[in-house]
């Protein structure tokens, strides 16, 4: 049952990180022109790559929730309060790798970071929090809903 319920968490951040890349980063056409363009000058699939990496696990959430036996999913799926902890420590880390990274090299990993302030920054990390907090809520609705009477 513990697994279950680290399963519920991993099913929301991963549908979340698929909305995420594609919204946020895929749209961009700046990602397009400065990093697929780069990476495909030097004869890396980078397309396939993007897609291999950020399309697979909204899927992999999706079946997980419905493949979950009813008896586990009603005792091990946490309530909407318990996603919180997880998911702050996760947008924490998250923010700290990314301001790590433009610390050492100077470099954002998209685009898109470049034109926001510092309190751009902070409000997209509360977004973050706030969106995959809504997502989890509504992989938790599905894992329930998905786990039979």
């Amino acid at each position: 049952e513990g697994l279950s319920w680290v399963s519920s968490i991993a099913g929301a951040l991963g549908i979340s990180l698929t909305i995420g890349f594609y919204m946020l980063v895929w749209s961009d056409p700046s990602f397009h022109t400065d990093v697929v363009k780069h990476f495909t000058n030097q004869g890396i699939n980078f397309d396939f790559y993007c897609h291999g990496t950020h399309a697979p696990s909204v899927v992999l959430a999706l079946v997980d929730a419905f493949a979950k036996r009813p008896d586990v999913a009603r005792r091990s799926v946490p309530s909407p309060q318990a996603y919180l902890l997880p998911i702050l420590a996760f947008v924490a880390w998250y923010a700290c790798v990314l301001n790590a990274n433009f610390q050492l090299t100077h470099e954002w990993p998209y685009p898109f970071l470049y034109s926001l302030s510092a309190h751009g920054h902070a409000g997209l990390y509360l977004t973050i929090l706030g969106g995959v907090w809504a997502v989890a809520c509504l992989h938790r609705w599905l894992v329930l809903s998905g786990s039979g009477p």
